[in-house]
């Protein structure tokens, strides 16, 4: 699970607490969405999830050094892959920018109509006065 690369619609209600602000209505305006018994077999949930997963085929947390030793590869395959659309934006990019110690920014994936790239903001130091 990648910090900040999660549905526009999922907010955060308390320490490790997510909840979805269009439920009553997710299928219509997030045709991305699933409902739970769909996406037991798949491995959409964390392995810990109260709907349950086959064990071992779950989403797994990582600590913040196995998240840290592993983030190079993430990155390289978030850029190279790109993201869906539907993602909340400004979360992932602020996770980004966090890590890498710079501002990223997020374009049309060539080709994909339902893919963002991920790209380095090039910053232009200010002409002298």
């Amino acid at each position: 699970m990648v910090p900040g690369l999660h549905c526009q619609f999922l907010a955060a209600d308390g320490p490790g607490r997510f909840r979805c602000t269009v439920y009553a209505d997710r299928f219509a305006r997030a045709p991305w969405c699933h409902a739970a018994r769909d996406v037991v077999s798949q491995g959409f949930l964390a392995d810990d999830c109260p709907y349950g997963t086959p064990a071992g085929m779950g989403k797994v947390r990582l600590t913040d050094a196995e998240f840290d030793a592993v983030w190079p590869a993430v990155l390289r395959k978030l850029r190279s892959w790109g993201v869906p659309t539907y993602i909340g934006r400004a979360a992932l990019l602020a996770e980004v920018a966090r890590r890498q110690g710079e501002p990223w920014a997020l374009e049309a994936f060539p080709g994909f109509s339902d893919r963002l790239r991920l790209v380095r903001v090039h910053l232009t130091p200010e002409a002298p006065r």
